[in-house]
């Protein structure tokens, strides 16, 4: 199974029942998406255990009320298809209100700011 489409459907379903944390295989990839979303406020904190001489990811999750800070997150680059945009042709999920993730020369990084800094690069997903 993918483990970044794992990732995404942990959250939502973490969400969905209202856990506070989840905790996952270990992956930078996957450590470098949960860090933006951090800084993007969708999920609390994320930290690397060990555990049984493994490392986890341990992600909490963000609730406003009883119902998590996200409503939807859609993957849209999968292993078997990759979709790559250029600067100009980032896309906008809700007009602006979401957010699209992007894995670029530098580093994984929101749409917005790949496009500041003129980069393009492989559409992760749109979480709003």
């Amino acid at each position: 199974m993918d483990p970044i489409a794992n990732l995404f459907t942990s959250l939502r379903n973490a969400g969905s029942v209202g856990k506070p944390s989840i905790l996952l295989p270990f992956s930078k990839f996957k450590k470098a998406i949960s860090d933006v979303l951090v800084k993007e406020g969708f999920i609390s904190s994320v930290k690397e255990i060990s555990k049984d001489d493994k490392k986890y990811l341990e992600i909490s999750l963000k609730y406003k009320g009883n119902e998590p800070v996200f409503d939807k997150i859609k993957q849209i680059s999968s292993p078997s298809v990759k979709i790559y945009v250029k600067s100009y042709q980032i896309p906008r999920p809700l007009d602006g209100l979401g957010v699209v993730l992007l894995s670029t020369p530098k580093g994984v990084m929101t749409g917005r700011d790949a496009k500041k800094h003129g980069l393009g690069g492989e559409v992760i997903c749109e979480i709003y």
